[in-house]
């Protein structure tokens, strides 16, 4: 079975305003669809990890580089070596910036989970 879906992206007009009022049912239902749909397409994975590392640290001191990196090694966040087609639930490669981008839900299983007793240190002792 093949499928065929068009999107065209246009750029946003400033001050533009649509009235959703003056919409028929079916109009409203339609707008309503496109706009759920582009939500769910937004990418995830935005995060450097250097950024990765600021929000972290402003929970868990002393949250550094090296740190980040024992940490998706040991929580197996991303591959070792680099593949190009990778995404999973914490990070993606992403071509346009030529490496791994993580989402906000890895910094936040990484504040709750560095939290827990022993895991940081657990996480100090993987080799780089």
């Amino acid at each position: 079975m093949r499928c065929w879906l068009s999107l065209f992206i246009t750029t946003r007009i400033p001050n533009l305003k649509l009235n959703v009022n003056s919409l028929s049912e079916d109009q409203l239902q339609n707008y309503e669809q496109a706009v759920a749909f582009i939500k769910g397409v937004e990418n995830p994975f935005k995060l450097k990890p250097s950024r990765v590392v600021e929000l972290v640290s402003k929970e868990i001191p002393n949250f550094n580089m090296t740190l980040h990196t024992k940490c998706w090694k040991f929580y197996e966040a991303r591959p070792r070596e680099t593949d190009k087609s990778y995404k999973g639930e914490y990070s993606a490669y992403v071509e346009g910036f030529d490496g791994y981008l993580y989402s906000m839900k890895w910094v936040k299983f990484l504040r709750g989970e560095l939290k827990e007793d022993g895991k940081l240190a657990q996480v100090k002792m993987q080799a780089i």
